[in-house]
């Protein structure tokens, strides 16, 4: 076990969240920040204020339907109210059917406003016609297609990309060396696409495994069922290392006083501003581990230190959930650069790409391959998603696991 603080008694988890954690953990202003805490009071509305809504919503359509005089408002309506109801029973299945564990309210009133927007435009333009109808209710029709791939398809649809690199420094008579990278599991509860990880990394049969943070949800910072699932999650895992070497993400997600219940008794080192020396398969690494206080000057810093007691021909690799220090890390020469956070936008548009990425250099590392001078960054989509009251969707984003082989030069 580490030398972590002990959890701070009656923690109030919602008011730490949106406290800083450490006074240094104040690099920048995290976009994500004030939208998260709006829908979260969103998500703790009872039920009736939805129907209430509902209610007005199909009123104020039926109301315009009579002042525009155009009868065909009806099958708007009703249109309407189906696919509300269908959205409402959606959003209640997913954790039923073990799939995701989000508050159903802010998902459920964007779609609302969603389908409100394309059953008015028919009203807008007078006379309606049927083929404007037709076109809305199609729309209406492919808004629950998409949402039910989205809540319920893509979040357990994992995919597994496959990276081979060099190392120039290894021994003769070295073996490839297999690399697992896993990061953001961002625990709620175990469903599938965790067993499913599980899996294709046994399956795999990695020499090493090495994870970059956000190991519970935002919303279950310190929720013993969701400590309980990940280190069954981790538990399970098999590597020839025996260990399981990562950092912690950001600081709201991953405090210091929610990691002694997680690596008690586990085979998991995490790495807290240290460098670990390993030989594997003729393999001589050394990763250097940094906790993210998304603060750049003090992260920065604190990586030049770790380089300074970098081994003389050991290949490098840095272990830190934002893909940030890039720029300096190329400059300083790390082989190799893991990373995570973005999610890979989590909700991307075709040709666009992410619509965010949290990242203090936006759309520039938003996941996948990058490459400057001689060091390589991966940047992981990883696995969960975000928390609080923000939709546990996602959508040309799916869940990533990264399996690096080391062939040696």
């Amino acid at each position: 076990m580490s030398n972590y603080p002990p959890t701070p008694p009656n923690r109030d988890v919602r008011r730490y969240i949106s406290d800083a954690t450490d006074p240094l953990d104040r690099g920048f202003a995290n976009p994500m920040h004030e939208p998260l805490v709006f829908t979260d009071r969103l998500a703790r509305l009872p039920a009736w204020v939805s129907l209430a809504l509902l209610l007005i919503l199909l009123a104020a359509l039926g109301a315009l339907g009579r002042r525009i005089g155009d009868g065909r408002a009806t099958i708007l309506v009703l249109a309407y109210v189906t696919f509300a109801l269908a959205d409402w029973l959606l959003l209640a299945a997913l954790p039923r059917l073990g799939l995701s564990f989000g508050p159903p309210v802010p998902t459920l009133w964007a779609l609302w406003a969603l389908r409100l927007l394309i059953a008015l435009i028919p009203l807008l333009i007078a006379p309606a016609s049927a083929l404007t109808i037709g076109i809305s209710l199609l729309c209406q029709a492919v808004l629950f297609a998409l949402s039910i791939y989205a809540l319920a398809v893509e979040p357990s649809r994992v995919t597994v990309t496959h990276l081979a690199l060099t190392n120039p420094h290894a021994a003769a008579n070295a073996r490839p060396l297999r690399i697992a990278h896993i990061t953001d599991i961002h625990m709620e509860r175990l469903t599938r696409r965790e067993r499913q990880v599980v899996r294709l990394v046994n399956d795999w049969q990695p020499d090493l495994i090495l994870m970059t943070g956000d190991f519970l949800n935002l919303s279950n910072v310190g929720d013993e069922r969701a400590i309980a699932d990940v280190r069954e999650m981790l538990g399970c895992m098999r590597s020839v290392c025996g260990t399981i070497y990562a950092v912690r993400g950001t600081s709201p997600v991953d405090p210091e006083w929610v990691m002694p219940p997680i690596v008690e008794g586990m085979a998991l080192r995490v790495l807290e501003r240290e460098v670990a020396d390993i030989e594997l398969g003729g393999h001589r690494l050394c990763l250097l581990g940094l906790p993210c206080l998304r603060n750049l000057p003090v992260d920065g810093q604190r990586l030049r230190d770790l380089m300074e007691h970098v081994s003389r021909g050991a290949f490098t690799i840095l272990l830190y959930h934002m893909p940030d220090l890039m720029p300096l890390a190329a400059r300083l020469g790390v082989d190799l650069y893991l990373a995570g956070h973005t999610h890979g936008g989590q909700v991307r548009l075709p040709i666009i790409g992410a619509l965010a990425t949290s990242s203090q250099y936006g759309r520039r590392y938003q996941m996948g391959l990058y490459r400057e001078g001689g060091t390589t960054l991966y940047v992981s989509r990883g696995l969960g998603m975000e928390g609080m009251g923000a939709p546990r969707i996602r959508f040309l984003a799916p869940p990533e696991i990264l399996f690096i082989t080391l062939h040696p030069g």
